[in-house]
């Protein structure tokens, strides 16, 4: 981390409680959320490059997320980004974090996450004039990156604040949008690749790297769409999208135990994923 021409002394992460209200199928929600703040210390306002907005990939254990300095997600943007001079955010996510009860409205509805990271940015600012003694006219250039589940987000968000001009604090300028590996035609390519055979003919249209890898994931990924999509666009009617038994999780091994065994209890899909913190992606699998 010390290794940066800016003379970058260290990394502060702090964790940041705030509320998001969110366009969902049903109405307007608001969620009591959180995330993670690296601050770059030993610098002015002057030299910093500009503002991060990190998306993190797909997680199934809630409290690997931005807020948790454990999570080595969080480690990664502190060596790569702030230690280079950027301040980084990173929402947890409607679902994740401190709002650990409620359902992840996964990739079906980006909005959502947009939306995160706008309130997010409107939380740090007080800090950030704090941290850097700004008055609050001065103009951060903004960038939005993201990984997998988050490399969707990333240019959601771009999209969003373009749909939506009045969001945008001119305290952040919004330079960039960065992609990695997202999952960004949810209808026409994702749906394929849960449903069809990845290998088909030998064509293999999904440039799939390993098979085996890609056959494990399938079930855990439509299992997590599949109760976002129930939970917010058919208010919870679980039985009109999942096979009984799969959503019961009764095929378990070993099968003399016939029952899924999280944190000492029997659970469905729905309850294993309102836990914070579980072995449900293995359970799944």
């Amino acid at each position: 981390i010390l290794n940066n021409p800016l003379g970058v002394t260290g990394v502060l992460h702090q964790p940041v409680a705030y509320s998001t209200t969110a366009p969902l199928p049903g109405g307007q929600q608001t969620f009591q959320v959180s995330g993670g703040l690296l601050l770059p210390l030993g610098i002015t306002a002057q030299q910093i490059k500009g503002v991060i907005l990190y998306f993190h990939g797909t997680t199934f254990s809630k409290d690997q997320v931005g807020s948790s300095y454990a999570n080595p997600e969080t480690q990664l943007n502190a060596q790569v980004f702030a230690s280079q001079g950027y301040v980084v955010l990173m929402p947890d996510y409607v679902g994740q974090g401190i709002d650990w009860q409620n359902v992840h409205p996964y990739v079906l509805y980006p909005k959502v996450s947009a939306q995160a990271a706008v309130d997010m940015l409107a939380a740090v600012k007080p800090i950030l004039l704090d941290q850097y003694q700004m008055t609050g006219q001065e103009t951060l250039n903004l960038f939005s990156a993201g990984y997998s589940e988050g490399g969707s987000y990333s240019l959601w968000f771009n999209t969003y604040l373009s749909e939506n001009p009045s969001l945008a604090d001119p305290f952040y300028r919004l330079t960039h949008s960065v992609g990695m590996e997202g999952a960004y035609s949810t209808s026409k390519v994702i749906y394929g690749y849960l449903f069809e055979d990845v290998s088909k003919d030998g064509s293999n249209p999904y440039n799939v790297q390993t098979q085996l890898l890609v056959n494990l994931v399938k079930p855990i990924l439509s299992a997590d769409a599949f109760l976002s999509y129930a939970t917010y666009s058919l208010d919870s009617d679980f039985a009109s999208v999942f096979n009984p038994e799969f959503f019961a999780m009764k095929a378990t091994l070993p099968v003399e135990q016939s029952k899924c065994d999280v944190n000492g209890q029997q659970a469905d899909i729905a309850s294993a994923f309102a836990l914070p913190s579980t072995q449900i992606a293995t359970e799944l699998l």
